[in-house]
C-alpha cells in the first residue's frame, strides 16, 4: 500500500533517519482529497513480535535482523498543511505520538 500511495520515486531525507514521500488520497466519506505524507525510518537492532497461539496464549518472539536486510517503521499522515515535504519529519517528531494511530 505504501508504494501504491506514493507518486514520487525517491524518498526525501527529513532528518534524524526519517525519509518521506507524498501523494493525494480521497477515501470514501471524505468530502475532498487530502495530501498524504508517508514517513519511514530504518529499524536498527533486534525486533520483537507478539502473536497468539491457538490456545489463546500470547507469545513474544525476538527476531534477529541479518546484515543487508532493511526493516522500516512507517507512519502515514493525512494533512491539509502546505509545508515542504522535508519539513514533515520534524513536524512529526515535534508532535510525537499525540495523533491518532490507525492499525490494520
Amino acid at each position: 500500500m505504501i508504494e501504491r500511495l506514493s507518486t514520487q520515486r525517491e524518498w526525501a531525507n527529513t532528518g534524524q533517519g526519517w525519509q518521506a514521500k507524498e501523494s493525494l488520497l480521497r477515501l470514501e466519506g471524505w468530502s475532498r482529497q487530502r495530501r498524504v505524507i508517508i514517513l519511514r525510518r530504518r529499524v536498527k537492532g533486534d525486533l520483537a513480535i507478539s502473536s497468539n497461539e491457538t490456545s489463546g496464549q500470547q507469545t513474544l518472539s525476538f527476531v534477529d535482523v541479518g546484515a543487508g536486510v532493511d526493516v522500516y517503521e512507517y507512519s502515514v499522515l493525512a494533512t491539509s498543511l502546505d509545508e515542504e515535504l522535508v519539513s514533515f519529519g520534524q513536524l512529526y517528531r515535534d508532535r510525537g505520538d499525540s495523533e491518532n494511530i490507525l492499525m490494520n
